[in-house]
């Protein structure tokens, strides 16, 4: 099963998760945010793995970009080298305006 990642867990991260892990792939979901205790709530809450940017960017398949738009770049710079290296990720950005 493809692993799934999700970089920040606000509103819309979030829901996301949560509906990911509702229709059964809790087990392939691994998220990152600023607020360690929203992830944690969130791992405890539906099961899904708590990780890194760096880590997600690595190792998952579908990665979400669910982060503010002024820290997109720097959230995006943490990651980015890595991601320009794989050709097997899709990188979806929730972000409003990028």
């Amino acid at each position: 099963m493809p692993k799934i990642g999700f970089i920040g867990c606000g509103n819309m991260g979030g829901a996301l998760v949560k509906a990911a892990a509702n229709a059964g792939y809790a087990d392939s979901i691994y998220i990152c945010d600023h607020f360690a205790e929203k992830t944690q709530a969130l791992s405890d809450e539906l099961g899904v793995h708590v990780s890194d940017s760096v880590t997600i960017a690595k190792e998952c398949d579908f990665i979400f970009m669910g982060v503010k738009p002024q820290v997109i770049d720097k959230a995006f710079a943490e990651i980015s080298g890595i991601l320009f290296e794989r050709d097997d990720c899709v990188l979806v950005s929730m972000a409003a305006g990028v």
